[in-house]
């Protein structure tokens, strides 16, 4: 897909006219990775997202590794919540406005399908959502409470109001529980 097709999909996927977006309480951070895409989110696609949906696309997780990219959304999208990858980042946070860095080397001792999906499992206080199938295999639960002692330091944890060692405590809830979604995983 180019950036024209990138642009006309977004036209058609999300009319300007639309007054109600997802569910209520959605929570958007998009992700820029171009070179696993192909795609690199152009600063007018990303403007008009955050614009059109401000109380739905907050951030950005950014791991093009261009530095001067970030900082211009950060500089024309005030609010906006950029996260680069590039751990180099986090000695320029404060100056260029970066709400944080998300790199892979953080979480790259637990796998990361497990990871993710016991992050999701973490933040929605959801344990279903870290249910794996074979072959992959859930995360241990002293990977858990490290994940989430780490997780609640990180920017990801202070946005999510997270605190460690909550997976002792995740709920299973009938209504979490019964999820298609989660079953399917």
């Amino acid at each position: 897909m180019n950036e024209i097709a990138a642009r006309e999909f977004v036209d058609e996927a999300c009319p300007r006219e639309e007054a109600d977006v997802g569910a209520k309480g959605l929570r958007l951070y998009l992700y820029h990775f171009p070179l696993n895409s192909g795609v690199p989110y152009a600063r007018d696609i990303i403007s008009r997202l955050r614009y059109d949906y401000p109380e739905q696309v907050l951030g950005l997780k950014d791991s093009s590794d261009d530095l001067d990219f970030s900082a211009e959304v950060t500089r024309n999208l005030p609010g906006f919540a950029v996260f680069p990858s590039a751990e180099a980042s986090v000695g320029h946070r404060a100056e260029l406005g970066f709400a944080g860095c998300i790199s892979a080397s953080a979480i790259a001792r637990f796998p990361l399908v497990a990871a993710v999906k016991a992050t999701l499992a973490l933040i929605s206080e959801c344990e279903a959502w870290a249910r794996l199938r074979p072959p992959l295999t859930a995360l241990t639960a002293k990977q858990k409470l490290e994940l989430a002692d780490e997780l609640s330091v990180s920017a990801l944890g202070k946005i999510a109001n997270l605190q460690g060692g909550l997976f002792s405590s995740a709920k299973t809830a009938p209504s979490c529980e019964s999820s298609a979604a989660l079953n399917r995983t």
